[in-house]
């Protein structure tokens, strides 16, 4: 039978406690260690069998079991102890390993995580253009949703109607895309709900879209698009455009993505040069330069919408697809 801890004389466990201290200049990171780890205990355990337990008398646990209640009786400035085990009065609501700790304050809850931010567009859209028109304005997309440079989704629409005023369209990230106008569509319906006979115009579209994308640019998550606004409004003709960064203007002509480089330049040859271009003048004009950008952008592809707005209300066309002719492919060299 073995002997009672209580029954025997060991050396005291103050003498192990400041021994272990004596490895350290620390006290509070031994105190730490002790608490959270119980490595303490592990080296009592080591000891005990060799000082106080001949074979066959006490086990290990029983001695543990007797040096955890010494240690809190000889050390109450420093230990105490819960259901899960010892725990430092000075690291008393402190994490537990391996998890966060929720600073007061702070609403990051514990082992959520890091918080992420739009780094890089994943499947994204190309060129949206706009022209306006005596009476009305026109705007058009093709349907690709390109994951780099893999042709991925073939018919996914990037033209929204807003309401019977205004039309939109965003090339960018389609994700971000899908936020803005899942967010666009609550606004109309709970602006129709006040019932008050007014509704969002044009204007009011793209200057709320302005402070936005200016509002996610400076938290440095910015909603990775870049927006047209179209509207006939009071009789009057309105085409903005909006980038992520929430740079803004308004135009007769309007282009985003690599439309900007090549199919800019053929609208603007076609407005400048005329006092007024009729609704089939300006859907001949866009349906040149998708086209244009089918040939020569490689994110582009053969089939599109086009938005019109005008006095009657909002129509949105399509999909549909271009005429091509690849007979002179074979001539165009110095690009492989």
């Amino acid at each position: 039978m073995g002997v009672s801890p209580s029954n025997r004389n060991p050396i005291g466990l103050d003498v192990l406690f400041l021994e272990v201290l004596s490895l350290s200049t620390d006290p509070e990171s031994v105190y730490y260690s002790i608490s959270r780890s119980q490595w303490f205990f592990k080296l009592l355990i080591s000891r005990t069998p060799t000082y106080y337990a001949p074979l066959g008398q006490d086990s290990p646990t029983q001695i543990r079991e007797h040096y955890t209640k010494q240690a809190v009786s000889s050390f109450p400035h420093i230990l105490n102890m819960d259901s899960s085990g010892m725990k430092l009065n000075f690291w008393e609501n402190g994490p537990k390993p391996g998890e966060f700790y929720s600073f007061p304050g702070s609403s990051l809850t514990p082992g959520c995580g890091p918080i992420k931010h739009t780094l890089n567009p994943m499947v994204t859209g190309t060129s949206v253009l706009g022209v306006k028109f005596t009476g009305g304005v026109i705007i058009a997309a093709d349907m690709l949703g390109s994951y780099g440079s893999l042709a991925r989704f073939r018919n996914i629409s990037r033209l929204m109607k807003v309401n019977d005023t205004t039309i939109l369209g965003a090339s960018g990230d389609y994700a971000d895309y899908q936020y803005m106008k899942q967010i666009i569509e609550q606004m109309v319906i709970d602006e129709e709900l006040l019932g008050d006979g007014h509704s969002y115009s044009p204007k009011a579209i793209h200057s709320w879209l302005t402070r936005v994308m200016y509002n996610r640019r400076s938290k440095m998550n910015p909603l990775w698009n870049t927006v047209v606004i179209g509207g006939f409004y009071n009789g009057e003709s309105f085409l903005g455009y909006v980038d992520k960064l929430g740079v803004a203007y308004e135009a007769p002509t309007v282009a985003t993505g690599f439309g900007a480089y090549l199919a800019q330049p053929l609208m603007r040859e076609v407005v400048e040069n005329k006092v007024e271009i009729t609704k089939d003048e300006a859907r001949a004009l866009i349906e040149r330069c998708l086209k244009v950008l089918y040939y020569r952008d490689a994110r582009s592809y053969n089939r599109h919408e086009i938005a019109i707005v005008t006095d009657d209300g909002v129509e949105i066309v399509g999909p549909m697809s271009s005429e091509t002719n690849w007979e002179i492919a074979h001539m165009v060299s110095g690009f492989e």
